[in-house]
């Protein structure tokens, strides 16, 4: 026995049947290059002043002041989908947007570095180049560099959350 297709919409995977369909149409600003994350529920893109969140309808869900948060270096979300904005001396976490309900969590005063780059819960400082761990309350050391790697560029390094790849120069 055969099943078809009910509808030329539908498109069978197994024993259920899908269809894909337009929810909405956001229009991005115009812009060349663009910062932006995403999230199942939530949009958050940079303007020129602010950080915007929409939901998947286009609805306008928070505008965040960046001037509030100092030098925006990156943006992305959590795996519990908080929003977590990081600079060069705190990560700010974005627990809701209505009403809004932030975390900030400055490095501890004995790092003489900055935050220089951000990725899925690490980061490296600037001028060491440490490892650090951001999990959800406190950012811990993970590496000491003490000279053992350099990396040129932020586009040297990758991390998917549990493990840190590091591409020196040598």
């Amino acid at each position: 026995m055969v099943i078809r297709n009910p509808s030329l919409n539908w498109e069978k995977l197994q024993d259920v049947f899908y269809r894909t369909r337009e929810l909405c149409n956001l229009k991005w600003p115009i812009q060349q290059e663009i910062r932006y994350a995403i999230s199942s529920t939530i949009i958050a893109i940079e303007q020129q002043k602010s950080l915007q969140a929409f939901d998947y309808q286009g609805k306008l869900v928070a505008d965040l002041d960046k001037f509030a948060f100092q030098t925006v270096l990156k943006f992305e979300f959590d795996d519990n989908e908080k929003l977590v904005v990081v600079t060069p001396n705190s990560i700010i976490t974005v627990n809701q947007f209505s009403p809004l309900e932030t975390n900030i969590y400055s490095l501890n005063e004995e790092i003489q570095d900055n935050i220089w780059d951000y990725q899925n819960g690490m980061l490296i400082m600037q001028q060491s180049q440490d490892i650090y761990e951001f999990k959800g309350n406190s950012i811990n050391l993970m590496q000491k560099n003490d000279g053992q790697y350099t990396l040129l560029t932020k586009e040297h390094w990758n991390c998917n959350g549990k493990k840190a790849v590091l591409l020196d120069i040598n």
